[in-house]
């Protein structure tokens, strides 16, 4: 099963540009095509559904609530987003397209992550 790694965005202060969330596309595929065509299908600017599938991976010890699916219905992008548990603080993954869900191969899409 493919992986791919994506960075995680803060919007806010706290954070790291070193924050990564990875998922495999046989785990999303199927929902999230679901979303976008159900979505469209009702003329819906995107669908959300709370959803955890990735694999959340931060610099330092972070928990995090609310964890939802984004799908928009006009371009197919997709995300996850969430917010830093006991503040307002909200994170957001990196923008991914309904082709990325076909590759067939792990993809690192992260950026600034040292690999070793």
């Amino acid at each position: 099963m493919p992986e791919i790694r994506v960075n995680i965005h803060t919007l806010g202060e706290m954070g790291s540009c070193y924050d990564w969330a990875a998922f495999r596309t046989e785990d999303v595929k199927e929902i999230v095509h679901r979303l976008f065509e159900g979505g469209k299908n009702l003329g819906a600017t995107f669908v959300e559904v709370l959803d955890c599938t990735p694999d959340f991976h931060f610099l330092e010890d972070t928990r995090i609530d609310c964890v939802r699916l984004v799908v928009g219905c006009h371009d197919g992008d997709f995300w996850w987003e969430g917010y830093y548990r006991h503040c307002d603080v909200r994170f957001q993954t990196h923008l991914l397209q309904l082709k990325d869900l076909d590759i067939t191969k792990d993809t690192d899409m992260r950026m600034n992550i040292e690999t070793a």
